[in-house]
């Protein structure tokens, strides 16, 4: 068996000899083989605080939480389904801040309603078609039982701007009513299309604009017209059956708007527009000589005496207003009433 030499021990005891100066509370090291040694009691202190950070802080649901309420709620202890949205699937992708569950929807995420069902039914947590009327189409304009549905009177239809008045017939809310024309339209008249008319009641005559039969005096109907092939707007004409006068005297087998039958005292489609005969009916004048200065199918030519007046081309004298020939004139060319 080997012994330290005296030199030895001592080296081996001096630092133990400086631990021993120290307060034993503070603890003591000592270096031996380049490796730190501490104090038992130091030591104890250390090991008792890395199990402590190790375990984190105390689970309030003690582990309990698993399947579909593996999340903790921490100032309940309680095991939930959620406590934010992240933590709900993609079907139901909100988390009820009350109930801790994930619906379809809250008042602080919509982002599942679209489609047919935009709104969310904060009640019930679900995403519907409506929650007020104005949530609602004009077409199903009542929302009833969250659901859109026809309008079954004026009430329906309030608050919409444009289209305050019901429809009986198809339900849907609409500008103007026959029955509401004097309150929603400006005019007075309501077209058949459920809109308010430009013109106002039995004021229109041969040959001027409407949009509906009730603009048009008394035995004239509302008639759609055209110039050439192409369609040319709609106005009033006489029925037939009440006697044709000139330059009205073409026969018109249209319909009009209201849905009436000709036949109807009209003009020559072909070659003339109702702009044109109200332009000669008028005596409007085309200081240039072009015929550019008249409406569509407007000429610029002599009436009679009179130089540079609108007229229209003719076939016969009896397409021009009474009195009013049907020629050449003195250049020439197409016929034209007051030629």
């Amino acid at each position: 068996m080997r012994f330290m030499t005296k030199t030895a021990r001592l080296g081996l005891m001096l630092p133990l000899l400086a631990c021993g100066a120290l307060p034993w509370t503070l603890g003591c090291s000592a270096i031996f083989d380049g490796h730190q040694y501490l104090s038992a009691d130091a030591a104890a202190t250390d090991a008792s605080s890395d199990a402590t950070h190790d375990s984190g802080p105390p689970d309030p649901c003690a582990g309990a939480c698993g399947g579909a309420t593996s999340i903790c709620e921490p100032s309940g202890g309680t095991c939930v389904e959620c406590l934010v949205d992240h933590d709900c699937t993609r079907d139901l992708v909100a988390c009820d801040s009350s109930s801790h569950t994930c619906v379809a929807c809250t008042a602080d995420n919509t982002s599942a309603c679209t489609g047919d069902t935009p709104v969310c039914d904060l009640g019930a947590s679900a995403c519907v078609a409506c929650n007020v009327n104005t949530d609602c189409p004009s077409s199903t304009p009542a929302c009833t039982d969250h659901a859109c549905v026809a309008c079954g009177g004026e009430a329906d239809c309030a608050g919409r701007v444009g289209a305050a008045a019901c429809d009986s017939s198809s339900g849907a809310c609409v500008e103007c009513t026959a029955g509401s024309a004097d309150v929603t339209c400006s005019t007075g008249v309501c077209t058949q299309g459920n809109t308010c008319s430009a013109f106002v009641d039995a004021a229109q005559r041969a040959c001027e604009p409407c949009d509906t039969d009730a603009n048009c005096a008394s035995m004239h109907r509302c008639v759609p017209m055209r110039y050439a092939t192409a369609a040319h707007g709609s106005y009033c004409l006489k029925l037939a059956s009440a006697g044709c006068d000139q330059p009205y005297s073409v026969a018109s087998t249209a319909t009009s708007l209201g849905g009436q039958a000709g036949p109807y005292c009209g003009i020559d489609e072909d070659h003339a527009t109702c702009e044109a005969v109200q332009g000669l009916l008028g005596n409007v004048a085309c200081p240039t000589g072009d015929d550019a200065e008249c409406a569509e199918a407007g000429l610029c030519r002599q009436v009679g005496v009179l130089a540079n007046r609108c007229t229209y081309e003719c076939a016969l004298a009896s397409r021009c207003p009474a009195t009013v020939t049907c020629g050449p004139g003195t250049t020439g060319g197409v016929s034209y009433c007051g030629g």
